[in-house]
């Protein structure tokens, strides 16, 4: 007996110990993942469906390229689309989210968890968003150097209105997996910059370049993610040393170089990521990186010479490519973002709700209070001795904003970048006000006992955070019928976040099987090939339920 206790004791003495200060952050951890899938589950009890539109056009991309391949796809002009000439799947969509979901699928049957392709589509967005939950956690705890930051940012984002919005079951759009590729590519190419390893600089700048290349195929919004890495290199090099803009050159041609070559190779962008205006920011980030590290070797007397010349040479070269056609001019949606008085010269642009121009109102309805510790986490970042970390949350911040406020679409590019920053406000809003909390608060006469300001603080924070969390997941989901402002500044009551196919497209709270079905009475009731004439989002529901080619 006192053998097997000894036997213990050393076996005991051998296992890892956990503090329970780190028990603490891992439970909280792993609790804010499970309330991200839950939230984004919340729509079930309505039914287990696509949601929307689009989610069904990208669920028969992806049957197809696992029926046919990947080379197929490449070749196919669906018949059943766009009826007479059909539809160009290539040209159209990009391939990443479908591609995305035959992989898995073949992975889960691979590893003996046998779904149907549907089921993978439908389980797809609540279960990939958790990537970008958990980036958010490694993203705030780099940039601040503590995990409790960390751990807001990842209760933030899993909490985002906007988010859940996009990534809750059956929501099988691009922004479900583009928003993980945003927050992955810039965390990568934030360690690239951050190493004070060569290898760990090449390690991270690939990564990042693949994964950017992977969000190039898969989501419009790569161009942001492109210029952002172009401006906060660009802003970066002149504050740092000469060895560090030697990385940065490095990190910046690697991730830009590896995810141009994937763009490229497929016909959405295909070559038009390369030669097309906004990659002139691309371009001129390089030159002015490049610059940098050459000026930070030569005699001050030469720079302002050097700089002119270049400058010049730059402005003539941009000149020359524009005049001789090599540069696409700006069109359509982009030109809507970036100069939002050319919006009403395109009226194809204008008339689609999701390409309105955001309001503050509009923010403040998806984001709560979180956009007051926006501000905070911007200006305390000011103050931050980190140079890289300090450019980084400025540049991203600010640009992310401008972009939400430009286009309603787009405003979930915000939703990873306010949340981070977001923690960063409430910690530094917590960090500063401690010390003056310890040592207690004069108020006339009376003095204020330091540890019940320091629990009236504490509650006070506890409850901030818990009311955004909330706030986040009512304008998310739309739980017990809240009032909800739409895409159009419009304010209705919304149900629990269904899918559109069982309630008909209703903000409600029951199932109406209307479209259901019409959908089954076309499908036995009309010959084959007939040819449906609808709305071309109910096209998508005709298509693929009704296997009937629509207008």
């Amino acid at each position: 007996m006192m053998k097997a206790g000894k036997i213990a004791r050393k076996i005991s003495e051998l296992l890892p110990t956990i503090d329970a200060y780190t028990y603490v952050k891992v439970s909280i951890f792993i609790t804010i993942i499970l309330l991200s899938i839950s939230v984004r589950l919340n729509n079930l009890p309505l039914g287990y469906y696509l949601g929307e539109f689009d989610p069904w056009w990208h669920y028969r991309s992806a049957e197809y390229i696992m029926k046919n391949g990947m080379h197929a796809f490449l070749q196919w002009r669906d018949p059943m689309s766009w009826y007479p000439y059909g539809r160009d799947a290539a040209a159209s969509t990009p391939i990443g989210l479908p591609l995305a979901a035959v992989v898995l699928h073949s992975f889960l049957n691979f590893i003996g968890i046998s779904l149907s392709l549907l089921d993978v589509t439908i389980l797809f967005p609540p279960f990939i968003s958790v990537i970008a939950v958990i980036v958010m956690f490694f993203l705030g705890k780099d940039l601040s150097g503590d995990d409790w930051v960390g751990l807001l940012a990842m209760l933030f984002l899993a909490a985002n209105g906007s988010f859940i919005d996009r990534s809750h079951l059956g929501f099988f759009k691009h922004e479900c997996l583009g928003i993980p590729l945003i927050a992955l590519s810039a965390y990568l190419y934030f360690k690239s910059i951050k190493s004070r390893s060569i290898n760990m600089v090449f390690a991270y700048s690939i990564l990042a370049g693949l994964v950017l290349g992977y969000l190039c195929i898969t989501w419009t919004a790569y161009v942001y993610m492109v210029g952002l890495i172009a401006l906060f290199s660009t802003l970066l090099a002149p504050f740092v040393d000469r060895e560090t803009v030697n990385f940065l050159l490095v990190a910046y041609a690697l991730t830009i170089g590896i995810s141009i070559l994937i763009a490229i190779q497929l016909p959405r962008p295909g070559e038009s990521a390369v030669f097309s205006i906004y990659y002139i920011a691309v371009i001129a980030g390089f030159i002015a990186i490049l610059t940098t590290s050459l000026l930070k070797r030569v005699e001050r007397s030469l720079t302002l010479p050097i700089l002119i010349g270049l400058s010049a040479l730059v402005l003539s070269a941009t000149i020359l490519l524009f005049n001789t056609g090599v540069f696409s001019s700006l069109v359509g949606k982009l030109v809507a973002v970036i100069n939002p008085a050319a919006r009403f010269e395109q009226p194809i642009v204008e008339s689609v709700a999701e390409h309105k121009m955001g309001t503050w109102y509009y923010l403040f309805s998806d984001h709560g209070l979180l956009l007051m510790l926006f501000a905070i986490g911007i200006l305390s970042s000011f103050l931050h001795r980190d140079t890289i970390s300090k450019v980084f949350i400025v540049s991203a911040g600010l640009s992310s904003l401008y972009f939400a406020n430009m286009m309603v679409r787009i405003g979930l590019v915000f939703s990873p970048f306010l949340s981070f920053i977001s923690a960063i406000g409430c910690y530094s809003l917590i960090n500063y006000s401690y010390p003056v909390v310890m040592e207690g608060i004069k108020m006339g006469r009376k003095v204020a006992s330091a540890r019940k300001i320091g629990i009236w603080s504490l509650l006070l924070a506890t409850v901030l955070v818990f009311y955004m969390s909330f706030h986040g997941i009512n304008t998310g989901i739309g739980v017990y019928g809240f009032s909800r402002t739409d895409k159009e500044g419009m304010s209705h009551m919304e149900g629990t976040g269904a899918a559109s196919l069982p309630t008909s497209s209703l903000p409600t709270q029951y199932s109406f099987p209307d479209w259901i079905e019409t959908l089954t009475w076309l499908r036995y009731n009309t010959p084959p090939g007939s040819v449906i004439l609808s709305w071309w989002d109910y096209g998508y529901w005709i298509t693929t339920l009704s296997e009937r080619p629509t207008l």
